[in-house]
């Protein structure tokens, strides 16, 4: 059944190759945040797909792209130091405590960074949270109201990671196997397929195309 349903979107991609290909050729995709040079290659022919398929799927292959080849195949302590400066970006310094709902919220609305989509697509937990933060000696606490974080706490973290200072972390060599989205690769690819054919889906005309 499922073949038999994506043959005729499979022959109206392939029409549609000539129409496309010296455009695809020449296009030079913006990177997805957080890939090394490695991954850059690797996501560029369909991230130029992509942005021929319109705005709204140039993000999404932008976001699968960062949570399965970016951030989330880092070493613990690079997710922690990006973790860090995240925090500090969202965290107003004069607020001295926060619970963990609000900086968890406050870290899922990063839509380009691992946090919202942690573990096979869904956002970071409290639970996550508090195991990456306790490698660094950070644990939540109670103000009588609710579990959370003591601004002060992450002070000599700020500054031992050089965060207050905005370095950023070093991108990690690492080649390591990635459960989280597993399949996104794919399902992204079909569906991005038949928009492009059918004009259905988030782009919003048939056969016309957003450029870049």
């Amino acid at each position: 059944e499922a073949i038999e349903r994506l043959t005729p979107i499979r022959e109206r991609i392939e029409a549609l190759v000539p129409e496309l290909i010296n455009e695809l050729a020449r296009a030079r995709p913006a990177p997805a945040p957080g890939l090394n040079d490695r991954a850059e290659d690797s996501w560029e022919a369909l991230l130029a797909i992509a942005d021929l398929a319109g705005e709204e799927w140039a993000r999404k292959a932008r976001q699968f792209a960062t949570v399965l080849s970016g951030e989330t195949n880092r070493p613990d302590a690079d997710l922690g130091v990006l973790l860090f400066r995240d925090i500090h970006e969202v965290w107003d310094e004069n607020v001295p405590f926060i619970s963990t709902q609000e900086l968890l919220s406050k870290l899922h609305a990063l839509e380009e960074r691992p946090w919202p989509t942690w573990s096979c697509g869904n956002p970071m937990t409290p639970h996550a949270l508090a195991k990456l933060l306790n490698g660094f000696g950070i644990v939540s606490r109670s103000n009588g109201q609710f579990r959370g974080y003591t601004h002060s706490r992450f002070d000599d973290a700020w500054v031992r990671y050089e965060v207050v200072a905005g370095v950023a972390p070093q991108a990690s060599n690492r080649q390591a196997p990635n459960e989280v989205g597993a399949g996104v690769i794919d399902t992204l690819t079909v569906d991005m397929g038949a928009a492009l054919a059918t004009g259905e889906g988030d782009i919003d005309h048939s056969f016309k195309f957003k450029r870049p």
